[in-house]
């Protein structure tokens, strides 16, 4: 029940809205498929070819569906080093220097998240309570929330999918 559940929330994370339902249902009964259940055997082609597009790659705080065409964050992170970790020890490093002596990491906000590396880093090292991932691009965004769910923060850092710009208006 429990892998059941995250398969689910995974479905939830990547696939519209529509294929939400068929994606439950498909992972509710363990991908087995009757001949007169074509619509969720299409489904289950469409899991299969996502993850034929994505690498679970581990790092010392969390394992990140990365992207088979991102050669570069694929071989970065394969080497078990976690992208964004510098930014973000220097960071909390900064403002600890500039805090009380009894500071300690509350809240983040990401902007630009991307697929969630700095985020997960932040909370996983530094033990921030929440946070806020925020992405503009729609397949990002969906990996990002993929990756929260990985790590088990989806409760502690929320996405957004939206973008964020010094000026007012839409482009």
């Amino acid at each position: 029940p429990d892998n059941v559940h995250f398969h689910n929330k995974l479905a939830e994370a990547f696939l519209d809205v529509g294929d939400q339902l068929r994606a439950s249902q498909v992972i509710s009964s363990s991908l087995e498929l009757k001949p007169d259940q074509p619509e969720l055997r299409e489904t289950l082609e469409t899991l299969k070819k996502f993850l034929s597009s994505y690498s679970v790659v581990p790092t010392p705080e969390a394992s990140f569906l990365i992207s088979n065409r991102d050669q570069v964050l694929r071989r970065y992170m394969s080497q078990g080093i976690t992208f964004g970790k510098e930014e973000v020890d220097r960071a909390v490093l900064m403002i600890s220097k500039l805090g009380a002596s009894d500071w300690r990491p509350r809240s983040f906000v990401d902007i630009g998240a991307n697929i969630g590396t700095h985020s997960i880093y932040a909370s996983k090292a530094h033990g921030f309570e929440r946070g806020m991932a925020i992405e503009v691009d729609e397949e990002n965004f969906r990996v990002l929330r993929c990756n929260l769910i990985l790590a088990g923060l989806d409760q502690r850092v929320s996405a957004v999918h939206c973008g964020l710009s010094a000026a007012s208006g839409h482009s």
